[in-house]
C-alpha cells in the first residue's frame, strides 16, 4: 500500500533555530545566553514548572554567570493577550536584553509575545495572521519541559484574544527561537495526563502536517518519523514518567513534528481546537486529540492511502487491505489509543456548551490553518464535527 505522492513544484523549508539536543544540556544555558550578547535575562515560566523545581537551578546558573536574571510567571496555561502586557512590563522594568522561555508551549509562546511587544509595540492581536511583524524580537532561548507543542522551533505564537474569545496565531520567521536547549531529563516530572495530552498534540502536528495541502517531501518525511516515535513511546512515558528513553524519543518527536508543521501547516483538528480553546480554557493537546478522529474520518476519503500510511507507521499490519479499509482501521486504532491514554470526551470538559458550537464553527472557518484542509470544509461541516465529538 503506497500513499499518493504529490510533490509540489516549489516549496521552502527552514529551521533557523539552533537545536542543542542533549541529556543535561540545560547546564550550558549561561554560555548560550552570553554568546548571544545577553546581560540581563528575563526568564518566562509557568507556575507549575517553577513549583516542579525546574526553574530555580536555571536562575542560579544565569546568576552565577552574571546575567542578572529576572522572572515573569503571571500568565495562564493558555496565554491571554492582556497578560502579554504584564510580561512586557516585567521585561521593561528589568531592562531585559534576552528572553528565556522555560516550560511548555504557554511559556514559549508568552516569551515570543513579550518579544513582539518589546520591539514592535502595539497589541498582540494586531499581529494575528502571517508576516505582520516588521522587527526582529530580542534573542530568545527556549527550554521545553513538555513534549508536545514544538514551539521551540516554530515561527508562531498562539495567544487568546480575550475580547473575541478566540485563539489567534501570530506567524513570522522572526518568532523562531534563537536557541532551543532540548534536555529530556526536564520532562520526567510531567504528570501522566499532561504527558498524554502534549504527546497527542505533537501527534496531531505531525498528522496534520502530513495530510494538509501544504505538505512537501521534507515535511512528510519528518511527520511520518514523528508519528512513528510517538506511536511507539507515548504510552510507555505515560505509564512510567521516569523512562528516560521514552521521554527522550518523545521530545525528539515533538521537535521534529514542530519543524514539519511550521514549514507546512495544520488543518481542521487545530482549527477546531483553537476555536473552542478560546471559549473554554481547556488544554490545547486535549482539544486537538478529541477532534482528531472526527477530522480523520472527514478527510480520509480525499487520500485514503495517505491516511492508511499513518496506520503503517503506527505498526498496524494493513498489507491485505484496500486503502479505504486501511484508513478505517487506522482511525479505529487512534480511537482505542486515545481511550487507553485517558483522553477525555468533549462532553466531559467543564464549560463546553453545545449552544456555542455555531460560534465555534465560525471560529474554525476563520482560523489561519483552515485553507490548508485537504477537503473543502464549511461552517456546517465544522459544526457537525463539533456535535459528533460532543455526542461520542
Amino acid at each position: 500500500m503506497h500513499a499518493t505522492v504529490n510533490v509540489p513544484e516549489t516549496f521552502e523549508f527552514a529551521v533557523p533555530t539552533r537545536i542543542v539536543f542533549k541529556v543535561g544540556g540545560v547546564e550550558g544555558i549561561a554560555d548560550e545566553a552570553r554568546a548571544l550578547g545577553g546581560t540581563r535575562a528575563l526568564v518566562v515560566s509557568e507556575k507549575g514548572v517553577i513549583a516542579a523545581g525546574i526553574v530555580d537551578p536555571i536562575v542560579r546558573l544565569l546568576k552565577d554567570a552574571g546575567l542578572e536574571p529576572g522572572m515573569f510567571q503571571g500568565f495562564s496555561p493558555n496565554p491571554k493577550d492582556i497578560e502579554c502586557f504584564e510580561g512586557l512590563k516585567a521585561a521593561q522594568e528589568h531592562n531585559a536584553d534576552i528572553l528565556i522561555g522555560v516550560g511548555g508551549g504557554s511559556s514559549m509562546d508568552m516569551a515570543k509575545a513579550i518579544g513582539i511587544l518589546q520591539t514592535n509595540g502595539g497589541h498582540p492581536v494586531d499581529y494575528a495572521g502571517s508576516g505582520l511583524i516588521t522587527k526582529p524580537i530580542p534573542p530568545l532561548i527556549v527550554v521545553p519541559t513538555t513534549s508536545g507543542t514544538g514551539s521551540e522551533v516554530t515561527f508562531c505564537a498562539v495567544v487568546t484574544d480575550t475580547k473575541n474569545r478566540v485563539k489567534v496565531n501570530i506567524v513570522s520567521p522572526y518568532l523562531a527561537p534563537t536557541v532551543a536547549l532540548m534536555d529530556p531529563t526536564l520532562t520526567r516530572t510531567v504528570p501522566a495526563g499532561i504527558t498524554a495530552a502534549t504527546g497527542m498534540d505533537a501527534f496531531c502536528h505531525a498528522f496534520e502536517s502530513y495530510t494538509c495541502t501544504l505538505a512537501n517531501p521534507i515535511t512528510e518525511g519528518l511527520a511520518l518519523y514523528a508519528m512513528e516515535l510517538i506511536g511507539r513511546y507515548l504510552k510507555l512515558a505515560v505509564a512510567d514518567g521516569d523512562d528516560l528513553e521514552a521521554r527522550t524519543k518523545l521530545q525528539l518527536a515533538s521537535t521534529i513534528a514542530g519543524a514539519a508543521f511550521t514549514n507546512s501547516d495544520c488543518c481542521a483538528a487545530h482549527c477546531m481546537g483553537e476555536s473552542i480553546g478560546g471559549m473554554v480554557d481547556m488544554p490545547h493537546g486535549v482539544a486537538c486529540a478529541i477532534f482528531l478522529p472526527h477530522v480523520f474520518e472527514f478527510n480520509m476519503g480525499v487520500d485514503p492511502a495517505k491516511h492508511a500510511k499513518v496506520g503503517e507507521v503506527l505498526g498496524l499490519d494493513l498489507r491485505d487491505l484496500s486503502p479505504e479499509e486501511g484508513a478505517r482501521k487506522t482511525r479505529e486504532h487512534i480511537l482505542r489509543w486515545e481511550e487507553d491514554l485517558g483522553i477525555p470526551h468533549l462532553k466531559d470538559i467543564p464549560g463546553v456548551n453545545p449552544l456555542e458550537f455555531d460560534a465555534a464553527a465560525q471560529g474554525a472557518v476563520e482560523n489561519l490553518a483552515a485553507g490548508s484542509q485537504p477537503r473543502t470544509t464549511g461552517h456546517a461541516d465544522y459544526k457537525r464535527m463539533f456535535e459528533e465529538a460532543y455526542e461520542a
